[in-house]
This record gives C-alpha cells, sequence and structure tokens, in this order.
C-alpha cells in the first residue's frame, strides 16, 4: 500500500468489494480478498464495485477457499483479462506470482520468506516476505 501511494501507481481496494466480470446473462461477480486497479484505469472503479478485469487480483488461501481459489476463480480471472493473480498461502508463507499470457495465467514466481518478493507490475517494488508473515 505504501509503495502505491508513494509512486501514485492506483489504488487497493480490501474484501468486501464485489468485482463485476462480463454483462447480461454473462455477468459473474466475484469478492477477492485485495484488488489493485491502475491509475489509468480509475474509470473501472465505482461507488459500489470494479467494473471490469483489474490490474492485480490477490487471494488469501483458507482451508475452505483453496479450490475454489485455484480453480474456478483463477480461470474467471484469466478469462477477462486479469493481468497478475497472487496466491498467498499463509500456512506454507509462499505467495504465487501468475501472469496473463496467450493460454490464460503462467507461473511467474514462487516466493517464500528467504526471498525478496517482486512483480512486474510494481517496478522497484522489493518486499522482503518475512516482513509480510511477520504481520499474520
Amino acid at each position: 500500500m505504501t509503495f502505491v501511494k508513494a509512486h501514485r501507481l492506483g489504488e487497493i481496494f480490501y474484501a468486501p468489494m464485489d468485482v463485476v466480470f462480463g454483462e447480461g446473462a454473462a455477468r459473474e461477480v466475484a469478492q477477492p480478498d485485495l484488488v489493485f486497479g491502475r491509475s489509468e484505469r480509475r474509470s473501472i472503479i465505482t461507488e459500489h464495485a470494479i467494473e471490469d478485469a483489474p490490474d492485480l487480483v490477490v487471494e488469501i488461501l483458507s482451508p475452505g477457499s483453496e479450490a475454489l481459489d485455484r480453480g474456478y476463480k483463477q480461470a474467471l480471472y484469466a478469462r477477462y483479462g486479469v493481468a497478475e493473480y497472487w496466491i498467498v498461502d499463509p500456512k506454507t508463507k509462499v505467495i504465487e506470482v501468475y501472469g496473463l499470457g496467450p493460454s490464460g495465467f503462467a507461473p511467474r514466481g514462487r516466493y517464500q520468506p528467504q526471498r525478496q518478493f517482486a512483480s512486474p507490475l510494481f517496478p522497484g517494488l522489493r518486499l522482503p516476505l518475512e516482513d509480510v508473515f511477520r504481520a499474520e
């Protein structure tokens, strides 16, 4: 959050915040744990929801959510063009980063506390994961 604000990159939203994909009969709504939208795409953010694919979606695994987060939600986010998807596993202290490619999400990195976290969406950000998982 501090890095995003300092560099005026966009906005971060926490659940509960609806993200609306598609229209009409194809309309689907998800409520990710965290969502990031770049400043240039501010028009997709309304008072009640994000009305298109955000640039980043983060899901934090819990015992009952893993199958949904790795299955249905991951496919939904890829289908509608979310650029990057992170899966955070507090139990194993791992962050998996997936980037959107021509055939869906492809792994970009798997980060554990011994590594510094980096993402193409946030050039220059280097985050020691010990700090992230210490906050639990």
